[in-house]
């Protein structure tokens, strides 16, 4: 793949959000048509993920030390 075609994770979250968005409200497509809930549903994500950086950042996982447990006489 190009660099053009990468999809970045927020594009990625953005189709998430819209098919979570259009299988849950179903009743509304077939009340408003297909064309304008297209757009309605596009304009929702847009607003959802109009605050998250283009590229997200992966969070790297710090591993912890794992002191061992002192118990009993502290002497």
């Amino acid at each position: 793949m190009s660099a053009s075609t990468k999809k970045t994770k927020k594009q990625i979250l953005r189709q998430h959000i819209a098919t979570t968005i259009a299988k849950n409200l179903m009743d509304l497509r077939e009340t408003l048509g297909e064309k304008k809930f297209n757009r309605k549903v596009k304009k929702a994500t847009k607003v959802l993920t109009a605050g998250l950086p283009k590229k997200i950042k992966e969070k790297k996982n710090k591993q912890t030390l794992e002191l061992p447990l002192v118990t009993g006489n502290n002497e």
